[in-house]
């Protein structure tokens, strides 16, 4: 029950931010180019972290051990995000679309390839990055006042870790309960 609350807020947090920026028609921030990894582009000025979805497969076929530990590691990395947000913070810094992300360089790299996932981890994924992009979305629109904009996106990238975390520990326990069955 608390997830589902959780979730119902960060859409609301999405939709409010969205209706704050003008009426005009949204248009795509993502940029299309080569698969190369490069520094330039996993900076938040150039995307979303959790854009990319084809590489995320629903099937009844996956590894719950295996979700659990790519769920641990992208919790890691927008956890590293959010501590180089409060970094920066800190330092009078207020603008968090300079940043290098974590998040976003592990996700351009597992993208490369197809992953099995299971409805819970593809939906979780989704709600992450409905939250996280909506909320890049009014930094780059402006709709979001600039002193408040690196807090907000720092606290934006600890929620997704923590419901990663979250993920991460359902599936060790159902791999748990799954293995004690066997």
């Amino acid at each position: 029950m608390k997830r589902i609350s959780v979730y119902t807020l960060w859409i609301s947090l999405a939709l409010i931010l969205t209706q704050c920026v003008s009426s005009q028609p949204t248009t795509s921030t993502s940029k299309t180019s080569s698969t190369a990894r490069t520094a330039a582009n996993n900076g938040l000025d150039n995307g979303c972290p959790l854009d990319k979805m084809a590489w995320l497969v629903v099937s009844k076929e996956y590894n719950e051990t295996e979700l659990a530990k790519l769920a641990g590691q992208l919790s890691d990395a927008a956890r590293s995000d959010a501590q180089q947000l409060n970094q920066m913070i800190a330092q009078g810094n207020a603008s968090p679309l300079e940043l290098s992300s974590s998040l976003k360089s592990m996700v351009e790299g597992i993208s490369q390839s197809k992953t099995q996932v299971n409805d819970e981890f593809y939906k979780e994924y989704v709600n992450n990055r409905m939250a996280i992009c909506s909320i890049l979305d009014a930094l780059r629109k402006g709709s979001m006042k600039k002193d408040e904009s690196a807090k907000a996106t720092e606290s934006a990238f600890r929620k997704v870790a923590e419901s990663f975390d979250d993920l991460s520990q359902s599936l060790k326990d159902k791999a748990a309960r799954k293995a004690a069955g066997n």
